[in-house]
């Protein structure tokens, strides 16, 4: 899935259907908004077994998070006096 999601990132987006596309839609996508849009069209246009759900960053941290990772910080600051934070 990496793979796919690599070719996406890469894809060129100032391809003409895409930029019409993306002029068509109203009201116009915030840029919060613009990667679904991106993904549910290059799904329809460019590679049907493009799966719109997939998150890379999500599926990084969930590993971390299932190896033992924490979800906060473990250790104490102590200053040049000894003094813990």
């Amino acid at each position: 899935m990496e793979e796919k999601y690599k070719a996406f990132s890469e894809f060129n987006w100032s391809d003409e259907r895409w930029q019409e596309y993306l002029s068509g839609l109203y009201p116009p996508p915030n840029y919060k908004q613009v990667t679904k849009f991106k993904k549910k069209w290059y799904k329809k246009q460019v590679d049907a077994e493009f799966d719109i759900e997939y998150n890379p960053d999500a599926s990084s941290s969930s590993t971390a998070s299932a190896s033992g990772g924490s979800s906060g910080p473990t250790s104490t600051f102590q200053s040049s006096d000894g003094a813990a934070w």
